[in-house]
């Protein structure tokens, strides 16, 4: 018996929690989501590692090299590494990697009948969003759903829009239109720190997915995170008073965008590389 069959007979009204490192994942939130809530459940096990190494871009997305005493032990190459745990709630899937760069129709078709073999009962998406917003406030989660979640279950949703995607989201299309309800969460990241990693955006993702959810997890251990982020930010910006004051204005825009033309709002990359190449040196 595979290790899949074997769980799709333990499992007890599963639920899937999915992220992909790569372009719609801002601050790496949806990615430490998940392995924080991995490190959460205990005993989780790996029931497969579906291979995209033919379906990723090799020059981001490289093969891990284990090396001892000189010697090359092992190559592993990149996978979507799906896992379960039992948890006295109920019964969880995790699903993460890099986001593929082809081959997505067929990828997901995978994903989908995954799910069905499986008995999922419902999807989460977790990801960051750029996003009209500073460090300085709570992380605001937005929603997006598909045709399979009852209106008006998830609250607040993201705004209208058309344009390119991630393959998180196509999977969440495809899951509705097999019957299985997938939703996304998407922490709003500041966009001049969507390339560092945010510890307030995880932990507002893990509280949105408990309160979606019956999981009980313990945030106490990103405390600190959050804290350090915030601090490293302000000690930046209180040594540069041109970013502290382009920050200030970004802030006015984000609470009255309606009182403000569009162009007065500073670009998030004329401060991002001063501090994100602060967080990386002190981190």
């Amino acid at each position: 018996m595979s290790r899949l069959e074997k769980w799709a007979k333990e499992l007890r009204d599963p639920i899937l929690v999915a992220a992909c490192s790569g372009w719609v994942d801002a601050g790496m939130a949806g990615v430490n989501a998940v392995t924080y809530l991995t490190e959460q459940l205990l005993e989780a096990e790996e029931i497969m590692c579906l291979d995209i190494s033919q379906a990723v871009d090799l020059s981001q997305s490289r093969p891990v090299v284990e090396i001892s005493e000189g010697q090359i032990l092992r190559v592993e190459w990149p996978c979507l590494v799906l896992s379960g745990a039992h948890s006295p709630e109920r019964d969880v899937l995790l699903l993460q990697g890099p986001e593929p760069a082809r081959e997505w129709h067929s990828l997901v078709g995978k994903l989908v009948d995954t799910a069905i073999d499986l008995g999922v009962s419902e999807v989460y998406i977790l990801g960051g969003m750029p996003g009209m917003v500073t460090h300085r406030y709570p992380v605001q989660v937005l929603a997006t759903v598909n045709e399979s979640v009852p209106a008006g279950k998830v609250l607040p949703r993201r705004p209208d829009y058309s344009g390119p995607t991630g393959i998180l989201t196509v999977l969440q299309y495809e899951l509705g239109r097999r019957g299985i309800p997938a939703i996304g969460l998407w922490a709003q990241i500041p966009p001049y720190l969507a390339s560092v990693s945010s510890a307030p955006g995880v932990r507002a993702l893990l509280q949105r997915l408990m309160d979606l959810t019956r999981l009980q997890l313990d945030l106490s251990h990103l405390a600190k995170d959050v804290e350090e982020y915030r601090e490293k930010v302000e000690e930046q910006l209180s040594g540069r008073p041109e970013l502290a004051s382009m920050i200030d204005r970004f802030e006015m825009v984000a609470e009255s965008a309606a009182q403000l033309q569009e162009d007065s709002l500073p670009s998030g990359e004329e401060i991002a590389s001063e501090i994100e190449r602060f967080l990386r040196d002190e981190a």
